[in-house]
């Protein structure tokens, strides 16, 4: 197969995210990494769970490590603009010549064996294809964020050295449970034996779920308080963290309240690294935040006027929005579109308590989105007027070619993010 044929291959695949509770399993993703050698056993790795904020923590930690001398690979989800973000390695994602070869090899395994639980899904396919890629060009670090969940997310095949759990709230609850207290247990899934899980605003039953998972697989729990604010602007953040018995004043360009955690995770994550013996050090905490920029959350992609894309895509994520622009004293523009499967209502009230205005999209992605009608009607019963424009990648390129406003916020979903970032960074066409 060539890339695009590759593409068409993959999307043809049975998405996880379509399964019931009890029909995710670990039985397809370990098969599947056995017949490919087990490749995920190659490498040390550290794995990310969480809510929200698991993006951003597997990136700044990627980043830090990176910036120590490691080769690392990166394991993301979803992708923005391409299919090849999921797989990165040293902040080069795998080429699409690359992708095609693992893509082919996949079929070609596929379509030789059978599956007693059904054949891969995509995620699998992609997690399959991350750690064959990542052993292949033999990294020494891989970080991976689960895809939904943890304990029966094919990501949760790894024996990593560190677990990160960012938080917990409502998400995905098809697939993980109505209750935050049923998603924790399936978050708590990624405890293993004696590794040490490093936990950030998780509390009352929730963590006591998890410190009863630990407790029984002699795991040390690290709770970690977020970062220290210095200042925040709309395109940077500066504040204060702990490494060890170091205090460090850091900034980075992923501006964002919600980074002070994110980055907490990230650093407690590599001083644990650094306790183990593994070399990283005080500038690689440092150049490792200056260095780096994730697409999408918080993203300022245009000065003048303010233009930010932040994928904010449930209802603790749009609370998270919030707080940053409380903190800029800033009222934004926001132009929203939500998948069908998130809880809009939840969301919009978020957004309405720094809204300056609201305009409304049902992106044409192949996805099922809210109508602009569905969305409107909940302004409607705020007493908010609201806008809708079309939901072409043309309308939409308009629609910013010709804001006049002081600052736009593109939000409410990842996918509608990629496809405005198309508008400033066309992805390469091969």
């Amino acid at each position: 197969m060539n890339y695009l044929e590759s593409l068409e291959w993959l999307e043809s695949l049975h998405p996880q995210g379509n399964f019931k509770k009890d029909s995710l399993r670990l039985d397809r993703i370990e098969q599947l990494l056995k017949l490919l050698g087990d490749p995920h056993e190659q490498f040390k790795s550290i794995h990310v769970a969480g809510t929200s904020g698991k993006g951003s923590t597997a990136y700044f930690t990627a980043l830090i490590l990176q910036e120590a001398g490691y080769k690392t690979g990166l394991f993301v989800s979803p992708h923005v603009q391409t299919v090849n973000e999921y797989i990165s390695i040293n902040r080069k994602f795998i080429s699409n010549e690359e992708f095609a070869e693992l893509a082919t090899e996949l079929n070609t395994i596929y379509e030789e064996n059978t599956w007693n639980f059904g054949a891969p899904t995509r995620f699998e396919t992609l997690t399959a294809m991350a750690f064959t890629y990542f052993s292949r060009q033999q990294v020494e670090f891989a970080v991976a964020e689960v895809g939904m969940g943890g304990e029966v997310d094919a990501t949760n095949v790894l024996k990593p050295l560190v677990s990160i759990i960012t938080n917990v709230s409502l998400d995905h609850q098809n697939s993980l449970g109505q209750t935050t207290l049923e998603i924790a247990k399936s978050k708590s899934g990624i405890i293993k034996h004696q590794t040490p899980v490093i936990v950030g605003s998780v509390e009352g039953e929730a963590l006591e779920v998890m410190e009863k998972k630990a407790a029984a697989v002699d795991a040390p729990v690290v709770k970690v308080e977020k970062n220290k604010l210095i200042e925040m602007n709309i395109d940077s953040i500066k504040f204060r963290a702990e490494f060890g018995k170091k205090s460090i004043e850091l900034e980075t360009r992923s501006s964002g309240e919600f980074q002070l955690e994110n980055s907490a995770l990230a650093i407690k994550a590599c001083e644990l690294l650094s306790t183990r013996g593994y070399e990283i050090d005080e500038a690689a905490i440092v150049n490792g935040f200056r260095n780096v920029s994730i697409p999408c959350r918080f993203e300022l992609v245009q000065a003048k006027p303010a233009i930010i894309l932040d994928g904010a895509h449930n209802a603790a994520k749009a609370e998270a929005l919030v707080k940053t622009f409380n903190i800029l004293k800033a009222k934004p523009d926001l132009l929203i579109g939500i998948l069908k499967t998130k809880d809009a209502e939840s969301m919009i009230q978020h957004f309405a308590q720094i809204a300056n205005s609201f305009t409304f999209i049902q992106p044409q992605l192949g996805k099922t989105y809210h109508s602009t009608e569905e969305l409107r009607k909940i302004t409607d019963a705020l007493g908010i007027d609201s806008e809708v424009i079309g939901g072409s990648e043309e309308e939409l390129f308009n629609f910013l070619k010709n804001y006049r406003g002081k600052i736009l916020c593109i939000t409410g979903s990842l996918y509608l993010c990629g496809m405005a970032r198309n508008y400033w960074f066309p992805p390469d066409e091969e």
